[in-house]
């Protein structure tokens, strides 16, 4: 995850729109100590590069805006 500025930015950016956000998280991304795999450098860099921390800018993000269930936002947009 992008430093929780940057994602709520993102996610204010998308609500003006009149849009609603949605945040999406791997469970991997919880583990505190995931399996590592062979992978090429770049996907290797892509999938655990910043994992660290990954906890706390989530529930910096979590408790910065307010979030609800997607199932109310799908009722509102599906007619």
């Amino acid at each position: 995850m992008s430093s929780p500025r940057r994602v709520l930015r993102a996610i204010e950016a998308v609500n003006h729109a009149g849009v609603p956000a949605v945040l999406m998280v791997h469970p991997w991304e919880l583990d505190p100590d995931p399996p590592r795999v062979r992978l090429p450098a770049k996907n290797q860099f892509a999938h655990y590069f910043r994992l660290g921390g990954f906890r706390e800018r989530l529930r910096d993000v979590l408790s910065a805006v307010p979030f609800g269930c997607i199932g109310d936002m799908t009722g509102a947009l599906v007619p």
